[in-house]
């Protein structure tokens, strides 16, 4: 058997990590299922600013007005929603979402 990356991250869960920033709106970033390994190194570094690599600039500043303590507990929630059961992408469904900022209704 071969391993095969790109089947099996055709697996991976793809749905969008909503939160609400200090701000009140609603924000998503790209599951943290997608993060590459690059990317996971940048972040475990201690470089958030990964996040505008991911998302838009809009959800970077997001995540900057959190406490400090709060970007700890956010990022433990974005890698936890990243391990629940999920549908996977579709193959013709692009892998990568980029980051929004939702309108609130």
């Amino acid at each position: 058997m071969v391993f095969d990356a790109r089947e099996l991250a055709a697996g991976l869960p793809s749905a969008p990590f909503e939160w609400i920033g200090m701000d009140g709106e609603t924000y998503q970033l790209p599951n943290a299922a997608v993060v590459t390994g690059a990317q996971a190194d940048r972040l475990m570094a201690g470089d958030l600013t990964i996040i505008k690599d991911l998302a838009s600039g809009d959800v970077y500043e997001a995540v900057m007005d959190l406490p400090v303590r709060l970007q700890v507990q956010f990022a433990d929630a974005w890698v936890k929603h990243s391990r629940s059961p999920g549908k996977g992408a579709s193959p013709s469904s692009p892998r990568r979402t980029s980051g929004t900022r939702l309108k609130s209704t």
